[in-house]
């Protein structure tokens, strides 16, 4: 079984967001949107497996996919590219041999490049003669619209915010507030890491509508301070305001 996903103009330049943090949207979204518990992998010796679960997933109503998932990231730097049999081609003895280990029940394949539907086809086929039970292709218009779709996504993953047109998912106001902490953040959102430290400040504000931010200077509590008011103009259209 194959998801399809039709190649089409992204409204985030997810080419722009790098190797690893595309892997972290990519597992982010799998905890989010899917609802699994997924283990990731060192880049280094990841053995074929960006990520990992075990368990059972109902991706439409009339669906269920069950066993050991192997999560794979392919991430392309260049715009509006289509994915390639070529692109997987290192990824096939990897499956064969996760495979025979009983790890790779279903194939989830996930990349920004584009996926046409006779390319989704041949790719499949590829993938499941390697061994793998069920494949789901998820290409970047699948990602664009998770990440469109859910704004605890965004909060988590906030350099999307400076990859696509925010004024697509904000109003006028919270815009125009929203735009000027985004240029101020600039720089230091394209080298941002998600720490512990930011996910439990995001539960927190979740949790109760507020979050105080304790550390030593230079510990990066204005980077998550501004990370998060974004977040907060997103979800609840609240204002944002920039201490000067």
């Amino acid at each position: 079984m194959c998801r399809k996903d039709a190649s089409q103009p992204s409204m985030y330049d997810l080419h722009r967001l790098g190797w690893n943090s595309f892997q972290q949207l990519c597992l982010t979204i799998a905890r989010e949107v899917l609802a699994q518990s997924v283990k990731s992998f060192l880049d280094s010796n990841d053995g074929g497996r960006d990520g990992a679960f075990c368990g059972t997933w109902t991706p439409t109503k009339n669906e269920t996919m069950s066993g050991s998932f192997v999560i794979q990231c392919k991430f392309t730097s260049k715009p509006n590219a289509l994915l390639a049999k070529e692109d997987i081609a290192a990824e096939l003895p990897k499956i064969r041999r996760l495979t025979e280990k009983g790890l790779c029940d279903v194939y989830v394949l996930m990349t920004n490049a584009g996926v046409s539907g006779k390319q989704e086809e041949r790719i499949a086929a590829e993938l499941t003669s390697a061994g793998a039970k069920n494949v789901l292709i998820l290409g970047g218009t699948w990602i664009t619209d998770q990440i469109r779709e859910n704004t605890r996504l965004r909060t988590l993953v906030p350099r999307v915010y400076g990859l696509g047109d925010l004024s697509q998912i904000l109003d006028e106001r919270a815009y125009e507030q929203a735009r000027a902490v985004l240029d101020s953040l600039r720089e230091d959102l394209a080298k941002v890491v998600m720490t512990s430290a930011y996910r439990n400040a995001v539960d927190a504000l979740d949790r109760h509508g507020f979050v105080l931010l304790i550390g030593e200077p230079a510990a990066g509590k204005t980077t998550i301070a501004s990370m998060l008011a974004m977040a907060s103009a997103d979800k609840w259209k609240s204002s944002v305001l920039r201490k000067r």
